[in-house]
């Protein structure tokens, strides 16, 4: 039998927390999850990066595993740690910041997602990674020999220093400046979208385009030079 191949886009892992949280009436150990996982859903080869993360989602996720790697929480999910910050993750009024109870409040207010041990040091020195925009000064030699110095805006995996109340500090803020109002949207759109296939009539279809796609304009004759010369088209839906 043969069948077109399903890239995970995220771990078998978070995958049998999603599904236990969608269907509360079952229970579905994690083992039997895996065995009964399609054969042509597969995770991707080592050899394939990951380039289309999104810069809010993943600095949050860093914050997050570095936080259980530290042993200040007893979870990396980010939609388990947004049930920290508002009353309730699937009130729209709650992650976007609406809500009077959870903008009043400047404590947790879930803390099960926390340890809570006495052992938890928040003075220890502790680093982490984050996707931050910077600019770099960059030299270009001229054709008549003269150097010129210009700017360029990069953005670049940096290295932030400072201690595990630094770090819990800087997830917090982040998560209610635009984290749970990040992860609400995310999750909605999945929402509707799984909707609407789900209610598709049979003269009707559902198309998932990408964001952006780039194309060259070409000739069907040119000569060789024309080749770095023709413009792209973006397309944009």
């Amino acid at each position: 039998m043969k069948k077109q191949l399903h890239i995970l886009t995220d771990s078998c892992k978070n995958l049998h927390n999603k599904y236990l949280c969608e269907n509360e009436d079952k229970s579905v150990s994690y083992a039997t999850f895996l065995r009964l996982k399609p054969f042509w859903v597969v995770s991707q080869s080592v050899d394939r990066r990951n380039t289309c993360l999104c810069k809010t989602c993943d600095n949050l996720q860093l914050k997050a595993n570095k936080m259980l790697k530290e042993r200040l929480t007893k979870t990396a999910i980010l939609q388990h740690l947004a049930s920290a910050f508002c009353c309730s993750t699937d009130k729209v009024q709650c992650m976007f910041g609406m809500c009077v109870e959870c903008s009043a409040c400047t404590f947790p207010m879930n803390t099960d997602v926390f340890e809570l041990s006495e052992d938890v040091d928040i003075e220890k020195s502790v680093s982490w990674n984050e996707w931050a925009s910077a600019t770099e000064k960059r030299k270009q030699m001229r054709s008549n020999g003269e150097v010129k110095e210009f700017e360029v805006k990069v953005t670049k995996k940096v290295e932030v220093c400072g201690t595990d109340g630094d770090l819990c500090d800087a997830f917090e803020n982040d998560m209610r400046s635009k984290g749970c109002r990040h992860l609400f949207t995310l999750n909605h759109q999945y929402k509707i979208l799984r909707q609407m296939k789900r209610s598709l009539g049979s003269n009707e279809v559902v198309l998932h385009i990408d964001f952006a796609e780039n194309y060259n304009c070409k000739l069907s004759s040119e000569i060789v030079i024309s080749l770095w010369c023709f413009p792209e088209s973006n397309d944009t839906p």
